[in-house]
């Protein structure tokens, strides 16, 4: 991995904890990088090649906050696809290394959910997809809020 992308990995775990949108994360990404590079396939490349894990955010607010953006229509799907792509690179969400740790088990479930919304006719109503923030936002038992997310989405 060139010494540029190494510089990456603070930036994706800004883009974790959602304290960064992907405009931003590829604009100071592409002042990392070398003339001409393209920050958007830097990054994939950087998330699918490094051994490099990034940390798990300490609660479930930035997901609460992406789901509430992409609900709202705040952001496209394309930076959910990506956010949820970076966040499965994370220690405790890595598939190299599952977690029976129920509020892991939580986040992987809801992870695979949304992974199935790549085809737009799959992906349940945005006012479900703010419902499914909120009961994250609400519900602390990892295990009561996976089945009240289960519940939402037949």
């Amino acid at each position: 991995m060139a010494p540029s992308t190494a510089k990456l990995a603070p930036l994706l775990q800004e883009f974790v904890e959602a304290r960064i949108g992907m405009a931003e994360l590829f604009q100071r990404a592409q002042a990392l990088l070398p003339a001409g590079s393209d920050p958007s396939a830097e990054i994939l490349e950087w998330l699918a090649e490094s051994e490099q894990l990034l940390r798990l955010p300490s609660s479930r607010a930035p997901l609460v906050r992406r789901l509430r953006q992409f609900a709202n229509q705040e952001i496209a799907w394309e930076e959910l696809d990506l956010w949820c792509f970076a966040l499965e690179h994370t220690e405790a969400l890595s598939p190299e290394r599952p977690s029976t740790e129920p509020e892991h088990v939580l986040l992987r479930e809801l992870l695979s959910w949304i992974d199935t919304w790549e085809e737009t006719a799959a992906r349940p109503a945005l006012k479900v997809v703010g419902k499914l923030a909120d009961m994250l936002a609400e519900e602390t038992n990892p295990t009561r809020c996976l089945e009240r997310l289960e519940s939402a989405l037949k």
